[in-house]
């Protein structure tokens, strides 16, 4: 998770504004991020790989569980499974999310080139999630102003788990989880604060940290 808010975090790498520097060499004082950049590499080639093999292998031993868009693309192959095929399959099966990338788009006039990064702007004042057309008082932390209601609360989880065909996969998983762990403190926990010498109640300083995970 820290390695994907801080790559996805834009602004924070220059290769990305200047795209010529990924050529450098790697004994180039400046260069540690290349470094960095290789090893997530290989990272991001064993997150990708790995549910593949695994949905190979159940699909091989007559154990995997359809819908499965790997075991579906495996039956159809049938014995033409070469290298390069399913090469490409783990890299399809692994990019579904971000499809559409490739293509240029036009929204309200502005041409998107091919390519191109779009961030959206969810967090700022006045923007989505701070407006104070739709929250009152938006910059004060406030449970209250969702009424209980599964429809304002869906006004954020709507926006913060991504738009459209790239909306986050694991949204449903997420939000059992969470309900699962806040449930389970609530009914087996008493939620008290720390005392002090005196016995005076110490609240602690949440900071929070910028980036895609607060």
């Amino acid at each position: 998770m820290n390695i994907l808010r801080t790559a996805a975090t834009s602004g924070v790498w220059m290769v990305d504004t200047l795209p010529i520097l990924k050529r450098l060499p790697s004994w180039l004082p400046g260069t540690g991020s290349l470094a960095l950049a290789r090893l997530w590499r290989q990272l991001v080639f064993k997150a990708v790989w790995a549910p593949y093999t695994w949905s190979k292998r159940s699909f091989d031993a007559g154990t995997v569980l359809l819908p499965n868009t790997c075991a579906t693309a495996l039956e159809n192959m049938n014995e033409s499974r070469s290298a390069d095929r399913e090469d490409q399959l783990v890299w399809a099966a692994g990019t579904m999310t971000v499809a559409g990338h490739e293509t240029d788009d036009v929204y309200q006039g502005m041409h998107l080139p091919e390519g191109v990064n779009v961030v959206a702007n969810i967090w700022l004042p006045r923007h989505m999630l701070h407006d104070p057309e739709v929250f009152t008082n938006p910059m004060k932390f406030d449970p209250d102003r969702y009424l209980n209601l599964d429809s304002e609360m869906e006004k954020v989880t709507n926006i913060v788990f991504g738009f459209g065909r790239r909306q986050c996969p694991g949204k449903s998983l997420a939000e059992n989880i969470t309900f699962a762990i806040a449930a389970t403190v609530l009914a087996t926990c008493d939620i008290v604060p720390k005392l002090d010498e005196d016995g005076n109640d110490v609240i602690p300083n949440v900071v929070y940290t910028s980036g895609i995970f607060r």
